[in-house]
């Protein structure tokens, strides 16, 4: 199974938030992946598979931080 995930912030790069994701212990698939002209170049796919609740939650949890130390590199280098 996996889901998707598109960031609000216009010129949210998912393939750059990947090493920071991964900093974090968690991955996904950044959206040019599947879309090599970078149309989604903002969105993400999680994969999971009978992966329970609570390791779910976690995962997300690390996702939005990783995120959030992202964003925040990315507003001081303006």
């Amino acid at each position: 199974m996996f889901e998707w995930m598109t960031a609000r912030r216009p010129g949210f790069e998912t393939n750059a938030l990947l090493p920071f994701a991964l900093e974090m212990g968690v991955s996904f698939f950044p959206g040019n992946v599947f879309d090599p002209p970078g149309l989604v170049s903002s969105s993400l796919r999680l994969s999971f598979t009978a992966t329970p609740l609570d390791i779910l939650q976690e995962g997300i949890r690390r996702l939005i931080r990783a995120a959030q130390k992202f964003a925040a590199l990315q507003v001081a280098a303006k």
